[in-house]
């Protein structure tokens, strides 16, 4: 090969690396963290089944994680969400916030899972060189027409090379528990009204909505269902006697 040639290879390849290090100056994400933990998708990863996890069970125990007045039915403590001890009398709502009492529940159960996340999330990097930097954080969890979101908002470094910084990490889940929860606080103003509920009617005004009402030892146990979404959310009621014996 001759001089002119050889050149010619030099500069081919002196415009390379100068185009290269010229993307990792002005996009230094680009390559810094390639092959590396992506903190989104980790987060995501690391709470998504737990928040799952935990959102079937308070849905199969009227929006509490460890019931404190319940009916036992199928291995499963359903907590009174509308409770009276006398016979012949409606009952007293117990839970008049239930969605807001869910999101509680729900933040409550999913804080230390999402805190150990984070720091299994530190270790990870500090084993590749990195160095990773977090607030303590209060984590927000809100149930919405479609969908329930669980948001983590304060930042999160990483640092090495570069310095790279990861914010309102989200996890949206579709989802159609906001109408089950507020049917089903329908359903307990009626019961403290009245004494029971006239299921039918909501199913006849929700095509997609289906409701079984059990009636056993002076307790209404009531599962709330979306036949499309096939979401269910379970709670009991112990209103008048009388109901039960027509």
């Amino acid at each position: 090969m001759n001089k002119r040639g050889q050149v010619s290879i030099f500069v081919i390849v002196a415009i390379v690396i100068v185009g290269v290090i010229s993307l990792l100056y002005v996009f230094p994400q680009i390559n810094v963290f390639a092959e590396e933990i992506n903190p989104t998708s980790y987060m995501r990863d690391c709470i998504k089944p737990e928040l799952e996890d935990i959102i079937y069970v308070l849905s199969s125990q009227g929006g509490y994680y460890s019931p404190t007045n319940y009916h036992r039915y199928n291995d499963n403590k359903i907590q009174y969400l509308c409770y009276i001890g006398e016979d012949y009398k409606p009952c007293i709502i117990q839970q008049p916030l239930l969605k807001k009492k869910f999101e509680d529940e729900v933040i409550e159960q999913i804080t230390p899972v999402a805190n150990g996340c984070i720091a299994n999330l530190k270790k990870a990097y500090d084993s590749r060189g990195y160095i990773i930097e977090s607030v303590p954080s209060e984590f927000e969890f809100k149930i919405g027409l479609d969908e329930m979101v669980f948001v983590y908002s304060d930042p999160i470094t990483v640092k090495k090379e570069g310095t790279q910084t990861f914010r309102n990490i989200e996890i949206e889940l579709e989802s159609k528990l906001y109408d089950l929860l507020i049917i089903s606080t329908s359903i307990i103003q009626e019961e403290a009204s009245v004494g029971d509920s006239e299921t039918l009617n909501y199913m006849r005004n929700y095509p997609d909505l289906k409701i079984v009402k059990i009636r056993r030892e002076g307790t209404t146990i009531y599962e709330v269902s979306n036949a499309i979404t096939k979401e269910k959310f379970s709670f009991a009621t112990r209103s008048s006697v009388l109901k039960n014996i027509i």
